[in-house]
C-alpha cells in the first residue's frame, strides 16, 4: 500500500468520524437514519462474505442476526456480562448457531437459499414459543444501552454511530484480507469451476463452512449492537427475513462473478488442501 493510499485513507477515517458527526450530529433523526444505514451495511459485509465470496445466496442471515441480539441482550441482563464481552460472545453464538447449517452446504443455488431461509425460520419459531428463556413472543425490553466511558454517554446517536462505524470497517478489513489471501483466490476460482479447482486439491466445502462460520459471527456482532442501541427485542423483528434481503440487496451490484484463471498454482493453495 502506498503513501498516498494510506493518507487517503486516513483523510476518509477522519471525515468519517468527525465530518459526520460535526454536520449531523444535531439532526437526532438524520444520525437515526445513518446509525441504522451502518447497521445493515455491516450485515451486508457479512452477508458479502457468504455470497461474494463463498458464492452462495443466503436468506438466512437473519437466523445470526437475531441469535447474535438475543445472546447480547440476555448474558448482559441475566449475567451480568460487560456489554463489549457479551457481544463477542454473540458472535461466538452466532458461529455456534450456524453449524447447525453445515448440511446445507452441500445444496447449490436456490436450494440452498430456501435451505437457510428455512433454518432462520425455525429459530424464530423456536424464540416465539420459548418463553422461559426471554418472553417469547412478547419479547424483552429495557435492554442495557451502551455505557458512558471517561464522560462520554456512548448510548447517545453519535457514540452509537462511533460504535456501528467502528465495526462495519473493521468487517471491511476483514473482508479484504480474506479476499486477498490464498482462501480468496480458491474461493473466486470455484465461481468459476468447482469441480476444477477440488481437481487441484482445494476442499471446497471446507472453505465455505469457514465463510459460513466468520459470516455468521459477523452478523451476530450487528444483531447483538442493534439490541443495545434499540433496548428492545422481540423475535419477529430479530430474526425478520428483511434483515437478509436488504443485506443482499446492499452489495447486489458487486455480486458478479469472478473472471478467475482456472490454472491455479498448487504453491498458493497449499495452505487449503485436502
Amino acid at each position: 500500500m502506498t503513501l498516498r493510499r494510506i493518507g487517503l485513507l486516513l483523510i476518509g477515517a477522519a471525515l468519517l468520524y468527525a465530518g459526520v458527526p460535526l454536520v449531523f450530529g444535531g439532526n437526532l433523526y438524520v444520525m437515526s437514519l445513518i446509525v441504522a444505514a451502518c447497521t445493515i451495511g455491516g450485515l451486508a459485509v457479512a452477508w458479502a462474505l457468504l455470497g461474494n465470496l463463498g458464492g452462495l445466496v443466503s436468506f438466512g442471515h437473519a437466523a445470526f442476526f437475531g441469535v447474535g441480539s438475543y445472546a447480547s441482550a440476555l448474558l448482559v441482563m441475566k449475567a451480568g456480562w460487560p456489554i463489549p464481552l457479551a457481544m463477542l460472545a454473540a458472535a461466538a453464538c452466532a458461529s455456534i448457531a450456524s453449524l447447525l447449517m453445515l448440511p446445507a452446504l452441500r445444496l447449490r443455488g436456490a436450494y440452498f437459499a430456501l435451505a437457510v431461509l428455512a433454518y432462520a425460520h425455525i429459530f424464530r419459531i423456536v424464540m416465539t414459543e420459548w418463553t422461559g428463556l426471554a418472553n417469547g413472543a412478547g419479547g424483552i425490553g429495557n435492554i442495557p444501552r451502551f455505557p458512558v466511558v471517561l464522560g462520554y454517554d456512548f448510548a447517545s446517536k453519535t457514540g452509537a454511530y462511533w460504535i456501528v462505524l467502528t465495526l462495519v470497517l473493521i468487517f471491511v478489513l476483514i473482508y479484504q484480507q480474506l479476499r486477498r489471501s490464498d482462501y480468496g483466490l480458491a474461493l473466486r476460482a470455484m465461481h468459476d469451476s468447482e469441480e476444477a479447482t477440488r481437481v487441484v486439491g482445494v476442499n471446497s466445502v471446507l472453505l465455505k463452512a469457514l465463510m459460513l462460520l466468520v459470516s455468521a459471527a459477523m452478523a451476530g456482532v450487528m444483531g447483538a449492537f442493534n439490541a443495545h442501541y434499540i433496548n428492545f427485542l422481540e423475535p419477529d423483528y430479530a430474526f425478520s427475513g428483511l434483515c437478509s434481503g436488504i443485506a443482499g440487496l446492499m452489495i447486489c451490484s458487486r455480486f458478479t462473478k469472478p473472471h478467475t484463471r482456472l490454472s491455479l498454482e498448487r504453491s498458493r493453495l497449499s495452505p487449503i488442501m485436502k
